[in-house]
């Protein structure tokens, strides 16, 4: 068997270095050879993560061959100038798009790859038929900086959280201080409630985690290459839930303790609608409604 392995590695090796390079070539786990011009499916910019957890981030054009391996969705990636990477690529979605000299475009799923070559730079596109030319490697955004990479400075200005002046037209809430995280989102908040005789208010608001706003800053990296760090945090932010729910504490009065719940409703980064209730210790309720400002 490992001879019969042998054979046939060798075979599919003679018919690599047999084929011109000329344009893409994709070669199969099946022995078939793809030739044209990849349209879809390799970003401007890739990452590779080594076995120790390092990243490197190749631009597309600097890549010579990527080979595929069977063992845990590792790759090897050979760049044309001398360098070579093994590990776990980032960036590339499940199917290839490559188009053929004939004019057209071939869905490859990445599965069933073994091997994807590159042309030299400056060497002509076997589709020349057409007038199809692939997308440049992105210049502008955040060129040579991996989704990974990007995804954990948005984590990290997530959290770079401050402190923020309150003010509220509200019937629950009209002077205090609110802790923001670095959307501007209330995660936590002290201030008075002068409406019912200057009672104590503290409210915990329960908002996304840094967690949900890696994963979705990875997401919208990995589909939007070359994107910048402002542009990602400024995407990553409409991803955010348009509500948080609220627990309340304080004080009814000064002196009697009172608990409740509430929605916090994101109007805009400074802006939010209040809707919640509370009952102190006598069962008296009280309603929450309103607009908070923070600054």
């Amino acid at each position: 068997m490992r001879r019969i392995g042998w054979l046939g590695g060798l075979c599919i090796l003679l018919v690599v270095v047999s084929i011109p390079v000329f344009g893409d070539t994709i070669i199969t786990k099946s022995g078939s050879v793809l030739q044209g011009t990849i349209e879809f499916g390799i970003p401007g910019v890739i990452s590779v993560t080594s076995d120790t957890g390092d990243i490197f981030t190749v631009q597309r054009s600097n890549i010579k061959a990527i080979r595929f391996s069977d063992e845990g969705g590792k790759a090897t990636v050979e760049t044309f100038d001398g360098n070579i990477l093994v590990g776990t690529i980032g960036g590339i979605p499940e199917v290839i798009g490559l188009r053929t000299p004939a004019g057209d475009v071939q869905s490859v799923k990445l599965t069933s790859i073994q091997e994807i070559r590159f042309p030299a730079p400056g060497q002509p596109s076997a589709a020349t038929t057409t007038t199809t030319t692939p997308p440049p490697a992105a210049t502008t955004g955040a060129p040579g900086v991996s989704p990974t990479a990007l995804a954990g400075q948005v984590k990290d200005a997530y959290n770079n959280g401050r402190w923020g002046f309150t003010l509220g037209l509200d019937t629950g809430y009209q002077l205090g201080f609110s802790s923001l995280n670095g959307f501007g989102m209330p995660t936590a908040s002290i201030g008075v409630n002068l409406l019912n005789g200057g009672g104590i208010v503290w409210r915990s608001y329960f908002v996304p985690s840094e967690k949900w706003a890696e994963k979705t800053a990875l997401r919208i990296a990995q589909d939007t290459p070359g994107i910048s760090l402002d542009d990602l945090i400024a995407e990553t932010k409409k991803k955010a839930p348009i509500a948080s729910f609220y627990f309340h504490l304080g004080t009814n009065w000064i002196i009697w303790p009172e608990a409740g719940v509430g929605v916090l409703f994101h109007l805009a980064p400074n802006i939010h609608f209040d809707l919640g209730g509370a009952l102190d210790i006598l069962g008296f309720p009280w309603l929450s409604i309103g607009v908070l400002i923070t600054f």
